[in-house]
């Protein structure tokens, strides 16, 4: 059902006949992740393993650089995950939404492993559930509690209705299910 909602990428806002909604992700923001503290001390404490040798025999200038490497490995990391995630996610857009529109789409070449197995796994998990694909970004919105969200895909699988969100995650955690729930409530 067409609601209206207008999104704004630019400052990630959704509008309703001119008044400002809240967006589903927006809301989750406020819940604290303490999982991600432990995940970026693990990759300090894990960068610093590598660099034993050396720092063994490492000057003071050279020790802080190796400090100061470890402390940003988690964003390192996070940066590569996060271009991942959209590389994948686009492809898997354009490619339900071509499934949706019953036109024959042209995949283009995958590059780098972690986006090829991510992809490959997103088509096996296809042909098993026999899904049946209605909608992909879809802006969706509770004119009750005034907020909204985008979506990934709306479709038919086995357990019936269903809204999917597409992560490349390793973490599941417990926002994934409640930005679910938030995408449940405005449908």
């Amino acid at each position: 059902k067409e609601q209206n909602i207008v999104f704004a990428d630019g400052n990630h806002t959704y509008t309703k006949d001119g008044e400002f909604w809240t967006g589903v992700t927006t809301i989750l923001r406020v819940k604290n992740q303490d999982f991600l503290k432990w995940w970026t001390v693990k990759l300090m404490y894990e960068t610093l393993l590598t660099k034993q040798a050396q720092i063994k025999k490492a000057t003071k200038e050279q020790y802080l650089a190796i400090l100061e490497e470890a402390k940003k490995a988690h964003t390192v990391k996070s940066d590569t995950a996060k271009d991942t995630g959209k590389i994948v996610h686009e492809w898997i857009e354009g490619y339900i939404k071509a499934k949706i529109a019953r036109v024959e789409r042209t995949t283009g070449l995958v590059e780098g492993d972690d986006v090829k197995r991510a992809i490959d796994a997103f088509l096996e998990w296809e042909r098993a559930t026999q899904v049946v694909w209605l909608a992909s970004e879809a802006i969706v919105g509770s004119p009750t509690h005034k907020f909204a969200g985008t979506l990934d895909v709306l479709a038919y699988t086995e357990k019936g209705l269903t809204v999917i969100d597409l992560k490349t995650s390793s973490q599941i955690s417990e926002e994934y299910f409640l930005q679910l729930a938030g995408y449940q409530i405005c449908l």
